[in-house]
């Protein structure tokens, strides 16, 4: 993807996360880009979207809607809390304004003391239970909470093979201008997306290796696509994350260059 493929790509994303959608006629996307841009350019850049399925005069941006769920969840669990924050200050409120002790807090009129004589058995229980209770200790917080072990992969594991290689893809992407990672970290995000993510790609469970490293291989190739996906993938858990997509586009590919 050029340069002025990225461009014109981040307007269409900024005015899909105002309007929800854009359209579909070429045409009006070159002119929602602007600054005299071509339909070509408008053909290159439309394969980033999905088209609607409402409405197919419209072309949406699943992981923009994704985001956007997000949000609007997060606003409305907010506001949720701000109203029951109000309505307890509220509560606190009145209740001082009648002279009355806060709800949920105890009572804060003085009792007074018990004063047993020196020589009772109460005197003395309460002594013996003060010197017990002045031995007790809380637990640790290591024995109360331990720490979960987490498995550390060998070199010989699938998964700790395709985070090396994916590494080493980037390291020559950016003529090594990249910080080492921690190679575990990727290997168990890699781990998870070859055991559990198989029913987002192709539906039986599982992730297959080899599929992952031509993913991973399309990402350097010279197309387009390609070349701006490559610079979002970036770790193990942008791999994972936007493997879904990152399959069908390689498929696409491949279909593209297949020998007549």
């Amino acid at each position: 993807m050029t340069l002025e493929e990225e461009g014109a790509y981040i307007r269409l994303l900024c005015y899909c996360w105002k309007h929800g959608s854009i359209p579909s006629d070429l045409q009006k996307i070159a002119s929602l880009i602007g600054k005299g841009a071509s339909t070509t350019l408008a053909t290159n850049v439309v394969t980033m979207f999905q088209p609607d399925p409402n409405d197919n005069s419209r072309l949406v941006h699943d992981r923009l809607a994704e985001e956007k769920i997000k949000q609007d969840a997060w606003r409305q669990k907010s506001s949720e809390g701000g109203k029951k924050s109000a309505e307890t200050r509220k509560k606190l409120k009145n209740s001082n304004e009648k002279g009355q002790p806060p709800f949920n807090h105890p009572s804060t009129t003085l009792q007074p003391p018990c004063q047993p004589n020196s020589n009772s058995s109460v005197f003395s229980l309460q002594s013996s239970s003060s010197k017990e209770n002045t031995s007790l200790s809380l637990p640790s917080v290591e024995t109360a909470n331990p720490k979960k072990i987490k498995k550390t992969f060998s070199d010989s594991e699938a998964c700790y093979k395709l985070a090396k290689y994916l590494n080493q893809k980037i390291v020559s992407d950016l003529n090594q201008n990249f910080k080492q990672p921690d190679l575990q970290v990727w290997s168990r995000q890699i781990d998870m997306l070859l055991r559990l993510d198989g029913n987002k790609t192709n539906g039986d469970g599982t992730v297959d290796k080899n599929e992952v490293k031509a993913v991973i291989d399309w990402l350097y190739t010279d197309d387009g696509q390609a070349k701006f996906w490559r610079r979002q993938v970036l770790s193990g858990s942008g791999l994972r994350e936007k493997y879904p997509k990152l399959v069908i586009m390689m498929r696409e590919y491949e279909q593209r260059n297949q020998p007549d």
